[in-house]
């Protein structure tokens, strides 16, 4: 059945896979906006209406500590906007210094993709209901465990 919505489906297609990659670019597009003056109102509309690659890269980062990065939000990888309906956005102007999780588990599925509905039931995951921030140390004992798991996952393989 054709709703006659071909060439704007078509439209906003490219529009969203521009603003997608431009907003998990390595490449740091957006720095030139926050260095020059003259172009920070056009930034402070870009990065309030669009994921730039500061804001999106955020959320990716392996600590929060750094007052960067920002995992539990930051969600946005088109329109930024719902970041600041929704109160899950941050803006900093700054992109982390690593990325990632320190002790990744393994995660069950749902809790990967559905993390906000279904929790890991794994102990000490980032994921659990009561898990560890992003970048907190884990107790040593746990990471022995997981070097030791680690290391016999490498003999065995």
């Amino acid at each position: 059945m054709y709703l006659g919505l071909g060439y704007a489906a078509l439209f906003v297609t490219g529009i969203k896979a521009i603003i997608t990659l431009a907003a998990h670019s390595s490449i740091p597009w957006d720095k030139s906006f926050y260095k020059y003056k003259v172009l920070h109102p056009i930034a402070w509309v870009l990065e309030r209406l669009i994921s730039t690659p500061a804001t999106h890269h955020a959320h990716h980062a392996d600590t929060h500590n750094d007052g960067v990065g920002y995992y539990k939000g930051n969600f946005g990888n088109m329109f930024f906007l719902w970041d600041f309906i929704f109160g899950t956005g941050i803006i900093t102007r700054k992109y982390p210094a690593s990325y990632g999780i320190k002790h990744y588990k393994e995660e069950e599925w749902y809790a990967q993709f559905l993390w906000l509905i279904f929790k890991s039931k794994k102990e000490g995951s980032e994921l659990a209901a009561n898990g560890p921030m992003v970048g907190d140390e884990i107790p040593v004992k746990q990471k022995e465990e997981e070097i030791n798991t680690r290391e016999s996952q490498t003999a065995i393989g």
